[in-house]
């Protein structure tokens, strides 16, 4: 080396490679069960790669042989150089029964996707990262009516991705923000064209997300402060499946009795925490204010809104 120079040396204490997790919760439908149990298990260089898999499950507990939601999915990525290579499958089902004057019906219906994605770095700083990705998904959703098939809420998809993300890292906090572009593609056995609906399966979808993590000092005290921005637009109507949904956990919170979602829209997600610990628990109480709002490609409701 330079005279004057330091030659550091880095060694990796290799800890337990797999971690596993378990969690209970009632963020749940009132129509399929509110209270979910949820567990994962992951294991890090599983081929000596520094490759990461993790497979994660989560059902409801209220009545599973009436009503019920379940979802599992498998992940992998391998990094090589500045670039990632990534796949995943997932598998959900759902069963409920709804009310109708005279008649009491079954609903119920299954949700596959896979999905290949590779990851490039364009650039990196000691603060900041810009990658291009691009991804490949194959969805197929089943929907049935008293075990009849729903053709109009059942579509087949091959989507292709191109995406710019950014991660900016703050004095005390992160920032990232993503801008993407979705097509329908014509492959895999995917719908074609105008579907009955009046969805269009070769359609383009344009996608921006933002977000910040951000350690805030309020009264001497040090809270978290988290919030995230989505949004979507498309000129073509869309499949049921690629609508923006205001009533997702990860949207609007607190909607457990009805939908709200749309082609078109956007929310705004905030969230004020302060772990508390004590001995060895530890309680994270939680403040959160959200907003967003809905707009279809058909029919003229205009905007919906939801708080």
């Amino acid at each position: 080396g330079r005279v004057g120079g330091s030659v550091i040396r880095l060694y990796n204490r290799r800890e337990r490679p797999w971690q596993v997790s378990g969690s209970l919760d009632n963020y749940g439908q009132q129509s399929t069960g509110e209270w979910v149990a949820r567990g994962s298990a992951t294991l890090d260089s599983p081929l000596g790669l520094s490759d990461f898999v993790s497979l994660s499950a989560s059902t409801t507990l209220a009545q599973p042989s009436a009503r019920y939601s379940r979802a599992y999915m498998l992940f992998y990525s391998l990094p090589y150089g500045d670039l990632t290579f990534s796949g995943f499958a997932s598998f959900s089902d759902y069963q409920m029964h709804q009310s109708l004057p005279h008649i009491r019906i079954l609903l119920d219906g299954q949700a596959s996707q896979y999905g290949l994605r590779g990851d490039a770095v364009l650039q990196r700083s000691q603060r900041q990262i810009n990658t291009l990705g691009v991804q490949l998904t194959y969805k197929r959703i089943r929907s049935y009516l008293q075990d009849d098939l729903l053709r109009v809420s059942s579509p087949t998809l091959s989507v292709a991705e191109l995406g710019l993300s950014h991660l900016h890292i703050l004095s005390g906090g992160v920032a990232t923000g993503n801008l993407s572009v979705e097509r329908g593609l014509s492959i895999l056995g995917a719908d074609r064209g105008r579907q009955r609906t009046g969805a269009e399966a070769q359609y383009t979808k344009l996608k921006l997300s933002a977000g910040v993590s951000q350690r805030v000092t309020l009264a001497d005290d040090v809270y978290l402060f988290n919030a995230q921005w989505y949004g979507q637009y498309s000129r073509d109507p869309l499949p049921g499946v690629e609508w923006v949904s205001l009533t997702e956990r990860s949207a609007v919170r607190g909607f457990k009795r009805g939908t709200l979602s749309a082609d078109n829209g956007w929310y705004w997600q905030n969230t004020l925490s302060r772990p508390l610990r004590w001995r060895a628990f530890t309680v994270t109480p939680r403040i959160g204010l959200d907003v967003g709002r809905v707009l279809s490609n058909a029919g003229d409701q205009g905007w919906q809104s939801g708080v």
